[in-house]
């Protein structure tokens, strides 16, 4: 029986889903870090 699914390997399916892992993990490390600079740069302005 043949598969109805592209001619993708295992193997290249796994790494783009590394990358695409990576690339949201960044995204979210950055967002994290912004808004942390803003909460740093309001407790600024409050004091």
């Amino acid at each position: 029986m043949a598969r109805s699914t592209s001619n993708v390997s295992t193997g290249e399916k796994l790494l783009s889903i590394i990358e695409d892992i990576g690339l949201i993990s960044k995204e979210i490390i950055e967002n994290a870090i912004a808004m942390k600079h803003q909460k740093l740069c309001g407790a600024e302005q409050v004091h």
